[in-house]
This record gives C-alpha cells, sequence and structure tokens, in this order.
C-alpha cells in the first residue's frame, strides 16, 4: 500500500513513537467500551483475513470493560499479540494522539435487541476532530447511516450471522485500508464535518448540533 499524507504525516510517526506503537504499516483503531455491545471478538475472527490482504496491519483496542480478558485470552490463544494491542483506559488527551497515530477509526457496536444500547455521535467524535475515515459496524442503522450519509468511511451491516457479519466487517475494512484515495477524502470529510460540529457546538450546543446533522441524512 502506498504511503499518504493523511495516514504518514510527521504528526503520525511522533504519535506513534511516544505511545510505542509500531512506525511501519496500517492501524486500525478501536476506542471505546469492552463490553457485550461491542463485539470486538468479531475483530479477532477476522484478523487473519484482513491480515492477508494488508501487510503489517495492526489493531489497536482502547478501552476496558468485562470482556477485556476474555479477548486478550483469545488474541494470545490465537498468536495474535503482535498484531492487537490492548491500550486499556487512557486520558482523553492520550487518546486523540492514538487517533494521530491510526489510520481508520473503528465504531462497533451490535445487541439484536438483547441489550440496550444506541449510538451517539461522542463515540466518534475523536476520528472527526482529528480526520480519520470510520468504518461503522453494527446492527443499529444510525452509526451506519451517519457514516455513509456524509461520506466520512465505510458501514457493515451486523445481522447475527456470523461468516456473513465476518465477510461485511473484512470488505470494510478492507476497502479503507487498500484504497488511499477513498481513505484520504473520507478522512477530510471527517476533519471538515468535525469543524462544522464544533462550530455549531459554539453556537448552540453540541447535542443540538448532532441532533441537526442526524436530520439530514
Amino acid at each position: 500500500m502506498g504511503r499518504d499524507p493523511i495516514g504518514f504525516t510527521p504528526a503520525s510517526m511522533m504519535a506513534r513513537q511516544r505511545l510505542g506503537l509500531p512506525l511501519a504499516g496500517r492501524i486500525v483503531l478501536y476506542a471505546g467500551r469492552f463490553a457485550p455491545t461491542h463485539p470486538l471478538d468479531l475483530l479477532m475472527d477476522i484478523a487473519p483475513a484482513l491480515m492477508d490482504r494488508a501487510r503489517l496491519l495492526h489493531f489497536v483496542l482502547i478501552g476496558d470493560g468485562v470482556t477485556r480478558r476474555r479477548l486478550e485470552a483469545i488474541a494470545r490463544a490465537r498468536s495474535l499479540d503482535a498484531a492487537v494491542i490492548f491500550a486499556g483506559d487512557v486520558p482523553s488527551e492520550e487518546v486523540t494522539e492514538y487517533v494521530v497515530a491510526s489510520d481508520v477509526g473503528l465504531y462497533l457496536s451490535a445487541c439484536f435487541g438483547s441489550l440496550p444500547h444506541s449510538f451517539s455521535i461522542d463515540e466518534v467524535w475523536p476520528f472527526l476532530s482529528v480526520g480519520r475515515a470510520i468504518v461503522a459496524a453494527s446492527d443499529l442503522p444510525d452509526p451506519r447511516l451517519f457514516v455513509q450519509g456524509n461520506n466520512i468511511g465505510c458501514a457493515a451491516e451486523i445481522t447475527g450471522r456470523r461468516s456473513r457479519d465476518m465477510e461485511n466487517l473484512v470488505l470494510a475494512i478492507s476497502s479503507m485500508l487498500m484504497d488511499d484515495r477513498a481513505r484520504m477524502r473520507r478522512a477530510e470529510n471527517a476533519r471538515q464535518l468535525g469543524r462544522s460540529l464544533q462550530a455549531d457546538h459554539a453556537v448552540m450546543g453540541f447535542a443540538k448540533a448532532s441532533m441537526r446533522r442526524a436530520a439530514v441524512l
């Protein structure tokens, strides 16, 4: 894959050095809770297929929660220790540095009615504020429509059928990793959207700005 001005800027390389992250290759970043409503085990299932498509690929997972130990055990059992990096809980200002170091942001959620969950723009705000393409994978339509409608990444529907979900997520993530130009365009769109929402926030508050942006989709 070619190096592009968004994925491999001096700021990105410096952030990777400071955080102790791999300097070569692409980074897919998840920042959120480790909970049943965020099925990160699906990411473990598709990691080998993605690594076959994109060499030197790393997954950095920020956050903590009830499913973290099980996910770490899965990563060890599948010899994914070098590819999957569990960063733990980090301060909000450090989250931004992780986003700077990354190439693609990941939003992943699913519950199929068994547990309540909803989508908030706050969950993808770090990617918007820095300007990173987002893969939104969910059984909820809202995050997928938000990402697709604003052309800031790629969406994957989570259906509850494991093989189908794996295929959808592999296609969505690989499309952002393999197509440098598409990723760059969507990253810039994300950056512009973040600036627009920030400007709206100064006038009417972030919640109202989010509602207004969602209403145009």
